[in-house]
């Protein structure tokens, strides 16, 4: 393997990543199972862990082929997830996120973890307020994040805009999704309930 001339290192629990002098490649190591590296779609089995340092990257095209990395600003982990922060002030989230630290809005979008990094949508929750109070949507270009055991914080600049973020968007629709999910699956639990209670009374009346 080419020797990577490191930059900079941030390390959570159980896990290391790192930051190359070009500032566009990022590697990680050490423990995965929760996706602490954000290097593989499929759910690494429990207890999986890496010696060798594999290539982490932000984007995706259509077809799953990774796209070469923006400048990286900055790289910061928490317990068991991480966060790289790009040089125009967009940020991306990965690893373990079922208490909401990697601030993608929806518990990582159905999952406990997110196994690949995602870009997180830093206005939803503000401009969701804005909207529901009259107000019109802002953009946020994120200055610094960080991660704790099992939260995260960031400072970022709010601009105005005259349109939703795209990936607010995406987010807002993800959440109009899960409800609806969420209010078929009850649907159907109270149907086959119904039914079931109708057998017990044939039962009884019997």
């Amino acid at each position: 393997m080419k020797q990577i001339i490191i930059s900079e290192v941030s390390g959570g629990e159980h896990f290391t990543i790192v930051l190359d002098s070009t500032r566009t490649k990022l590697f990680g190591f050490g423990r995965t199972c929760s996706g602490q590296l954000g290097y593989t779609k499929d759910e690494p089995a429990p207890g999986s862990f890496t010696f060798e340092p594999v290539p982490i990257y932000l984007k995706y095209d259509p077809h799953g082929k990774p796209i070469e990395n923006p400048v990286i600003a900055r790289i910061s982990s928490g317990g068991s997830h991480s966060f790289a922060l790009t040089e125009d002030g967009e940020c991306y989230s990965w690893g373990y996120g079922v208490m909401g630290q990697l601030g993608v809005g929806v518990k990582s979008l159905d999952n406990d973890c997110l196994f690949l990094p995602l870009k997180m949508p830093a206005t939803f929750g503000v401009n969701t307020l804005r909207l529901k109070e009259g107000q019109g949507p802002v953009k946020a270009t994120i200055q610094m994040v960080d991660g704790g055991a099992q939260h995260s914080a960031m400072v970022a600049k709010l601009e105005e805009v005259a349109t939703l973020p795209g990936e607010d968007s995406i987010v807002a629709n993800n959440v109009k999704q899960k409800k609806e999910r969420l209010a078929a699956k009850k649907r159907e639990e109270e149907e086959e309930q119904q039914d079931n209670d109708v057998k017990r009374s044939r039962i009884e009346v019997e």
